[in-house]
């Protein structure tokens, strides 16, 4: 679900749960964080994702270009060739009225199914003052309802919120599809689902429909590219099913067995989970190069290495050295543990990192990684969190540069 505001109104249905308890969601939006871990695109930006509920709040100020980060001692990227053909789309018109401290600031959601209800009392604040909103669910998560203050001058927020009875809320979303479309349904969206009078099987009766599912690559990519942490973790429990088992943690030897098979050093990490959410998941940076080499020898190796965000393209890089060479020639995958610091009134930065390929012409790829540990921000405005992740993009960029 979605809401809209001042600039950097935004509103979140799903915190991080154990794996057998993901809701159906995930956490999106620039500058937002899921657990102050995941960086990600906007809202508008990303592939739709369907059962995705996500709440947006944002002022309507002119939007800023960003402006990306130097390293000190190292010249910016010289301007590519092409940059005039990458630009952002205009500015919007700025609605002073809306973005006057103590205004309401303007809420959208999606998708938008019987029951659920959302309501927002978000208020703006001046430019520059905390943006800190609450996501508070009641009846079931159906009623959703978004309090505190967003800056004036703040990005668009973007949250999730989780949703309890799957079934339910699928059985309500196909049922309002299909009177959208003009199919008669009788049954009630909000009503219970009678599934004792379903029968045993379908065999020897019409089809109606049918839906075959896009090849696994698909989602792949869509995890990689926008660090979807709910397909994440589905892929364990996918790697389960070809196990013979529906308990996610049979899918763990699967993925051990590949590893090894991979020629994949697995002591070197320790996962508890499929997105690296769990306090417990650790990898090193040999590991990582490894499994990224494992993927260069196969015949594969095209497709996963364009599944990554690619830098100045898309994914959670497309905003990062639009203008600069290294513009398509990164592909990378970035990732997050941060955390609060209550004691200081800051941000802890467990790890930042960024892992991938630099195409260095000629069909050679090479691997590269580049990460911070231990590290803290200033404050507890994740501005901070995103400024380190834009210096590691660079890094990236200025990799691919050097000869």
């Amino acid at each position: 679900m979605r809401p809209t505001g001042r600039r950097g109104d935004v509103v979140d249905l799903g915190p991080d749960l154990p794996l057998e308890q993901q809701p159906v969601g995930a956490l999106d939006g620039e500058g937002d964080v899921d657990r102050l871990v995941r960086l990600r695109p906007p809202c508008r930006d990303r592939p739709a994702r369907p059962a995705d509920p996500c709440l947006r709040h944002h002022p309507t100020r002119r939007r800023r270009h960003r402006r990306q980060p130097s390293l000190p001692a190292r010249p910016r990227p010289r301007p590519h060739p092409d940059a005039d053909d990458h630009q952002r789309q205009p500015d919007r018109p700025a609605d002073h009225a809306r973005d006057r401290p103590g205004a309401d600031a303007r809420l959208d959601w999606r998708p938008k199914v019987a029951p659920y209800q959302v309501s927002s009392t978000v208020k703006t604040v001046e430019a520059g003052k905390p943006t800190a909103i609450t996501v508070t669910a009641t009846d079931g998560g159906t009623r959703i309802r978004l309090s505190g203050t967003i800056a004036a001058d703040a990005e668009p927020l973007l949250r999730t919120s989780p949703i309890a009875d799957p079934a339910a809320f699928g059985r309500a979303a196909l049922i309002e599809a299909l009177r959208r479309a003009g199919v008669q349904v009788t049954a009630d969206p909000e009503g219970p689902n009678p599934v004792a009078r379903l029968p045993r099987d379908y065999a020897g009766r019409p089809r109606v429909a049918e839906y075959t599912s896009p090849p696994y690559a698909q989602y792949a990519k869509l995890i990689l590219k926008v660090s979807h942490n709910l397909g994440a973790n589905l892929g364990i429990c996918l790697m389960a099913v070809t196990a013979g088992s529906n308990q996610c943690e049979a899918g763990f030897p699967v993925l051990a067995d590949f590893l090894d098979r991979a020629g994949v050093d697995r002591r070197q990490a320790q996962l508890m989970d499929g997105r690296g959410g769990n306090p417990a998941d650790r990898a090193t940076p040999e590991v990582l190069v490894q499994m990224l080499a494992y993927w260069q020898r196969t015949p594969d190796a095209r497709l996963f290495r364009e599944a990554l965000p690619i830098l100045g393209v898309d994914g959670l890089l497309a905003e990062n050295c639009r203008s600069c060479p290294a513009r398509g020639k990164v592909f990378g995958k970035t990732g997050a543990a941060v955390g609060g610091d209550a004691l200081n009134d800051r941000l802890a930065v467990g790890a930042i990192t960024i892992a991938g390929y630099l195409d260095k012409g000629g069909g050679r790829f090479d691997t590269f990684y580049a990460g911070v540990n231990g590290a803290s921000t200033p404050t507890t405005d994740p501005a901070g969190v995103l400024s380190i992740a834009n210096d590691l993009a660079m890094i990236a960029a200025y990799l691919q540069e050097s000869p």
